[in-house]
């Protein structure tokens, strides 16, 4: 991976604000990582094997591909200044800065870099639905927002200004400590290599394999809190229920927030999972019985029916990410295949028939192979739906009753009324080097010819799906087919100003 300060490209990942995976020496290559034929045979029952037979080398994780932000009318990134900008809904203290919660101009604005966060000196950037944090070079994580400090971890009464940061109100970036408030007397949260969100909540990986929370209690937060201002700021906890990191093979190395679920993966290839889940967020077991624990977990749980699943069915493959969403969530499997799960058959990608039947259902529930494609690299999931992205740079897509207007049942129309597909998942589009999801959208950057650079090619922005304030570029409103992001003035014509130019900011030109 090239890096350089005050502007980082990250190789095959250009889009990767979602979980920034790292080593303590540095970031974790891309590069699919063998088990050198030992598949799962690490893991005996629900113990761990004596330490001489952990996995050599440990499990590495790809990189993330994509953003998953959870947010519903913003999108934000990471552009190659190592800055952060935000576009769509960026009023009420999404750009940083302090607004009332009305509806005003910045409520469907073009790009805009998020004031208050160190100048050039952001890794990484996680979104919940309407709270923010940043990871910098420095290993501290900032937050901000609207609504509720407490999602964001600076769990402030106050901002900087004295203003109120409660629901309805915003706090400016601070840094997150732990066991306070940003402004209390708890250590910084220091030594971060990943940081990741839910709707309402976000976590954090440190050096030491520490896994740190924050945010509303049922969606992976700490426990007892929810909106408003806290009476007793609890700032950054630990998590937790996991193993002693300090054991070879016990050490985490994936960090991933669904809807309502963080995800955690160890080197060991185990797989642990805490915080709410909506109702089959969770993988059940192909018997029908109840499988991962379900309701709020405060103490993380190690995933039983995804580790059976891996040992009995995939030996020579193991889990490189994993990620969730309402009902349905699924794993990317080193060899490129994908794990679904989900409610019913349509939120499992089209690998069980269009029927209610009990069979069906309880096949649905449980992890089943993805069928259709293959060679995945990244996927990510939204509301009610999934993106993945192959190595050839094909992007597809599947869902339930999907905002991205995502394909449901092959050879039927979308959610949105758009096109047909005659698979599922759906093709959406190709050459595509990255992408990015929100609760409701999808965005994707491609490479394309372009012969005013000197190698002769460029890129663009494309996008799909829920779009009330502009996070996939102007004229607002849902966008049924996909279209390439552009931006127009307050006069509604083309904004040809630098600030609307997205491919310069995040790609560079």
């Amino acid at each position: 991976m090239a890096r350089r300060r005050g502007g980082v490209r990250l190789v095959g990942a250009l889009l990767c604000t979602g979980a920034l995976l790292a080593t303590a020496s540095g970031p974790v290559t891309a590069a699919d990582v063998s088990r050198q034929g030992q598949g799962a045979s690490a893991l005996q029952g629900d113990v761990l094997r004596p330490l001489d037979d952990v996995l050599d080398p440990p499990v590495q994780v790809r990189m993330d591909n994509g953003a998953n932000n959870r947010t519903v009318d913003s999108a934000i990134q990471r552009g190659v200044d190592s800055n952060v900008y935000v576009w769509g809904r960026t009023g009420r203290g999404i750009d940083g800065v302090y607004s009332a919660d009305t509806i005003g101009p910045r409520d469907r604005e073009w790009p805009r870099q998020v004031e208050g966060l160190p100048e050039g000196n952001i890794r990484a950037v996680t979104a919940g639905i309407y709270n923010f944090n940043a990871l910098d070079y420095d290993g501290h994580v900032w937050g901000w927002g609207a609504y509720s400090a407490a999602r964001d971890g600076t769990d402030s009464v106050q901002d900087r200004d004295g203003r109120l940061g409660c629901i309805g109100m915003s706090v400016q970036p601070e840094r997150l400590r732990v066991g306070s408030a940003w402004n209390g007397s708890g250590e910084l949260l220091s030594g971060v290599q990943q940081i990741s969100s839910t709707e309402m909540a976000g976590a954090a990986l440190t050096g030491d394999g520490s896994v740190y929370r924050w945010g509303r209690a049922e969606y992976g937060g700490n426990p007892g809190v929810g909106d408003g201002c806290s009476k007793n700021p609890v700032g950054a906890q630990k998590v937790e229920g996991l193993p002693d990191p300090s054991i070879p093979g016990n050490r985490p190395v994936y960090l991933k927030g669904g809807y309502k679920t963080f995800w955690v993966l160890l080197e060991n290839g185990d797989v642990y999972y805490w915080g709410g889940a909506s109702t089959y967020e969770r993988p059940r077991t192909p018997e029908g019985g109840t499988g991962d624990a379900t309701g709020t977990q405060h103490v993380a749980q190690r995933s039983t029916v995804l580790n059976d699943w891996n040992r009995t069915n995939s030996p020579g493959a193991y889990i490189v990410q994993l990620d969730s969403g309402i009902n349905l969530g699924g794993a990317l499997l080193s060899d490129g295949r994908v794990l679904t799960w989900g409610t019913n058959a349509g939120r499992v990608g089209g690998r069980l028939p269009d029927d209610s039947k009990a069979a069906t259902l309880r096949a649905a529930r449980a992890p089943g192979v993805l069928p259709n494609v293959s060679g995945v690299v990244a996927l990510q999931y939204t509301f009610t739906g999934a993106a993945m992205i192959t190595s050839d740079g094909a992007l597809y897509g599947y869902g339930d009753d999907s905002y991205e207007c995502f394909p449901k049942w092959p050879g039927k129309a979308t959610f949105c009324g758009g096109a047909s597909y005659e698979t599922v998942p759906g093709l959406l589009d190709t050459g595509v080097v990255s992408f990015s999801v929100g609760q409701g959208h999808i965005r994707w950057t491609k490479q394309v010819a372009d012969s005013t650079t000197s190698s002769g090619l460029g890129y663009e922005t494309w996008g799909q799906g829920y779009n009330p304030r502009g996070a996939i570029g102007h004229p607002v409103g849902t966008v049924k087919t996909k279209r390439l992001v552009e931006f127009q003035t307050a006069k509604k014509e083309p904004c040809t100003e630098s600030r609307c130019d997205l491919e310069a900011l995040l790609q560079g030109r």
